[in-house]
């Protein structure tokens, strides 16, 4: 297992540095080292190398690493295999990942199951998320409370600045709702 500030440095290598083999990341990934191997899975899919990155997430997920499930839950709802993706999701989330919170949230909307994605929103908000913080406010206001919903605009004004003023302005005027 490698301690927090290893975790951090791989976490922010350069994926060139990495490539160039300045970095260990591929090897240290075959090794089982699940930093390594979710680092290398992102590079490999923002580089349109989906195959080589659904190995290196699948890795990931075989070893119960959360960021492995969030990262593989992506893809697979990008699929359209939106159960597994939930599951994925699911798992990330129980380890306390606010992203993976958000996406349950937003799977839980798509399938009109408003309390699941009440739950799901508030969990990330509270746990500092930016977009939970946003989705949650816009569903207070949907529901009524719009007291609520103001708290978490400002909480995430406060967090997200004029990019999350936008965002929230932005929402809130597709969902047909007014700002409180």
């Amino acid at each position: 297992m490698i301690n927090a500030d290893e975790a951090k440095r791989l976490r922010t290598t350069s994926h060139e540095a990495m490539l160039a083999g300045r970095d260990s990341w591929p090897v240290r990934a075959a090794a089982g080292d699940l930093v390594a191997a979710v680092g290398l899975g992102r590079y490999l899919y923002v580089s349109h190398q989906r195959t080589a990155a659904l190995h290196w997430f699948e890795q990931a997920v075989a070893s119960g690493d959360p960021d492995g499930c969030y990262n593989l839950g992506v893809m697979r709802r990008e699929d359209g295999r939106t159960a597994e993706a939930e599951e994925l999701f699911s798992r990330a989330a129980a380890a306390g990942l606010p992203k993976a919170m958000t996406n349950l949230a937003g799977l839980a909307l798509q399938r009109g199951d408003h309390g699941s994605a009440m739950k799901w929103a508030a969990k990330a908000a509270q746990a500092g998320n930016l977009n939970g913080m946003i989705n949650y406010g816009v569903l207070l206001l949907g529901s009524g409370d719009q007291a609520d919903a103001r708290k978490w605009f400002d909480a995430a004004i406060q967090a997200g600045g004029y990019g999350a003023r936008l965002r929230i302005a932005d929402l809130v005027a597709k969902s047909g709702l007014t700002l409180p």
